[in-house]
């Protein structure tokens, strides 16, 4: 069985590309045949493959434009083994946003990929309504723990943060999207305030947001400014394209209050690592973290109070957690469709 996995790829860290990362690590390190093609779209794919497309029993792609998502259902159509991870909210907000023709078009490609996995059971039944098979549909968290425990290394620079602060709060996201004034994707303005509220309790507290990339300037620019108006100069910064991981680990709480998700697969990883997780209900979440209301900030508080409160009990219950990979669920659609080829 032969396979291709096109889709984004580190750097920089992002939720899709370290998963990207870790599948094909793990397809490798138990010996199936994989190739990488990194942070390419399922257009640039065609073009550059020049027809070793025959090559593979399965293409796995990870993108979300609606035009080469119609594309790998014409691929499905002609009869290859296409696979298409949606891992958020793109295909419900094409879907809003689209025309009759537009949404026509996007129904009929999904018809014909030949197996669509959703990242949660909105996606599924989201797909159910455009007449997609259900058995042309998976439900698969995107969790993939690492594939061997050494992590990239903490660089030094934070490793100093880290020694020098507690409790110490981890975050992430892509970047700085705004959705209003008030507002941005990854709910940074709600970690500002719940550290400068906590910092009255916790003096030598520190908070870390990891972003992929700066993304909107200007919105990063005044959350920095914000931060330091808060008195929050040496307890909170953004580090900007390193990986999430090795930090992680060593985190007291991982909060993750963002306002739209598909999954959160960071909140999988804190409770992989034991690290209590306190996220947003914006989706549906890993069992074990701890729930607050969206865009609450008082409920975002609360949960923050209750883990410090007993943090022994908050350790010991992300301990227990135990979340399972996806990676047998995806090795057994491959499969699937590799033997019906």
């Amino acid at each position: 069985m032969k396979i291709a996995i096109i889709g984004p790829y580190p750097p920089p860290y992002g939720g899709i590309s370290i998963h990207v990362q870790r599948l094909g690590a793990l397809l490798d390190h138990e010996g199936s045949d994989v190739e990488i093609f990194p942070n390419m779209s399922a257009r640039k794919w065609l073009a550059d493959a020049r027809g070793n497309w025959f090559n593979y029993d399965v293409l796995h792609f990870h993108d979300v434009s609606w035009m080469n998502r119609v594309g790998i259902g014409l691929m499905g159509l002609m009869g290859f083994g296409v696979v298409l991870t949606i891992h958020g909210d793109s295909l419900k907000n094409q879907l809003t946003h689209a025309g009759w023709f537009k949404r026509s078009l996007l129904g009929f490609s999904m018809r014909h990929i030949t197996h669509i996995v959703g990242v949660k059971a909105e996606i599924r039944d989201l797909l159910l309504t455009l007449g997609v098979e259900p058995s042309r549909v998976s439900v698969v968290n995107a969790y993939l723990p690492p594939v061997f425990e050494q992590a990239d290394p903490v660089p030094d620079s934070i490793g100093e943060f880290v020694d020098s602060h507690y409790p110490f709060i981890v975050a992430n996201g892509f970047s700085v999207i705004p959705l209003s004034k008030e507002t941005d994707l990854y709910g940074l303005e709600m970690i500002i305030d719940l550290c400068a509220r906590l910092v009255g309790f916790h003096p030598k507290l520190g908070c870390l947001v990891f972003l992929a990339q700066i993304g909107d300037q200007n919105r990063y620019d005044e959350l920095v400014s914000k931060a330091r108006r808060s008195g929050l100069n040496e307890q909170f910064r953004f580090i900007i394209g390193e990986n999430l991981a090795a930090t992680l680990k060593r985190a007291t709480i991982f909060v993750r209050p963002t306002f739209e998700d598909g999954y959160g697969i960071s909140v999988t990883e804190s409770l992989y690592f034991g690290v209590p997780a306190l996220a947003s209900d914006v989706c549906e979440r890993e069992p074990g973290a701890l729930i607050f209301k969206c865009g609450d900030a008082e409920d975002f508080y609360r949960c923050a109070q209750q883990v410090l409160g007993d943090y022994e009990t908050a350790k010991k219950n992300a301990r227990e957690a135990k979340p399972l990979s996806a990676y047998k669920q995806l090795l057994a659609i491959y499969k699937s469709i590799a033997n019906k080829r």
